[in-house]
């Protein structure tokens, strides 16, 4: 099993990460609060019985096995989504060693399933990476996926934009759209060109996330839908490896397993060049600075003609300049 493991490890770094054909799934097991799925963690939470207007145990119910929400309508849902938002950003420390890991890990794409902008908010640190997800992105939102400018890819939506996938109606209403519409070119593209895909925080027993093997099927081989019910997932599972997609499945500690990968790719040189924001916004400013003394310095010995177009373009770079010392100022210190 070590060797194995050695072997895997040795395989994922060589000929995924360096080649960019390594795509990460992030599941919501990855994510803890006090040791809980933090489903469970906020529905422990709920009170018992609440007014009219607010939720609790009786409009909002969680199914502890299949890990699936039910609401009492559309209107608790709306507060639903409100409360866990609100819940999530107050309890997720997103200034992790394992999120500094990942964001250095030269995955070109992770696919999220984590209900929030967790990995959005902990990825900000850095410059060189790019964040949308299914409800909201249309192809023109799509960046190219690749080593240097990560992509990370919401695919059941995000809980800000009030979309996301809790309910087994939104399930179904999930795969609907996706029979109809598909996913953009670049995040299909990005699935194509895969040769690993590497799930951590999953639990493969639920069946929506069986569908998700159906889906990377049908993108990488771009065959004929299937039905759900005609294949069980170790059918698919082989059919998948069949057909030169390699699964990763270890029964590892996923912190564990995310440090492992990062140490040998650290080993052998393939890290990102992540780019601090703080660092990237402030040369920046240093560089428009320097545009805009220079500027400034020639206004003054000019024609009025070049004068005028100076005047304007020193207009831009200080307008371009305020707005980057703005987003330095809301960086988290």
């Amino acid at each position: 099993m070590v060797d194995n493991y050695k072997y895997v490890l040795n395989d994922l770094v060589e000929f995924g990460l360096e080649e960019g054909t390594c795509v990460l799934f992030a599941g919501p097991e990855l994510i803890k609060i006090n040791g809980k799925d933090y489903n469970e963690a906020f529905y422990e939470t709920l009170p018992e019985k609440a007014e009219e207007k607010e939720i609790d145990k009786q409009k909002v119910r969680y199914n502890f096995d299949e890990k699936i929400w039910h609401f009492s309508s559309s209107t608790i849902r709306a507060l639903f989504n409100k409360e866990f938002s609100r819940y999530l950003r107050k309890n997720i420390e997103t200034n992790q060693p394992i999120f500094h890991k990942l964001a250095s890990i030269p995955f070109p794409l992770i696919v999220s399933l984590i209900p929030d902008d967790t990995l959005e908010t902990a990825f900000s640190n850095y410059e060189n990476f790019n964040f949308s997800f299914k409800t909201h992105a249309i192809d023109s939102d799509i960046p190219e996926p690749t080593i240097d400018n990560m992509l990370i890819y919401n695919i059941y939506g995000n809980i800000k934009n009030r979309k996301y996938v809790f309910s087994h109606f939104d399930y179904l209403q999930f795969i609907r759209d996706y029979e109809n519409k598909g996913f953009p070119t670049r995040f299909s593209s990005a699935i194509k060109r895969a040769n690993y895909f590497i799930f951590v925080g999953f639990e493969f027993d639920k069946w929506y996330n069986i569908f998700l093997f159906y889906i990377l099927h049908e993108i990488k081989k771009e065959a004929d839908k299937f039905s759900i019910n005609e294949q069980s997932a170790e059918e698919l599972y082989q059919k998948l490896s069949e057909e030169n997609l390699k699964l990763v499945f270890l029964e590892k500690n996923s912190e564990i397993f995310i440090n492992d990968l990062y140490e040998k790719a650290k080993e052998e040189g393939v890290l990102r060049d992540i780019v601090p924001k703080k660092e990237y916004l402030m040369k920046m400013i240093k560089a428009n600075q320097e545009v805009i003394d220079k500027i400034k310095e020639r206004i003054q010995v000019v024609e009025p003609l070049e004068k005028r177009k100076l005047e304007l373009d020193l207009e831009m770079v200080e307008k371009d300049n305020q707005q980057i010392i703005k987003q330095l100022k809301e960086l988290k210190k």
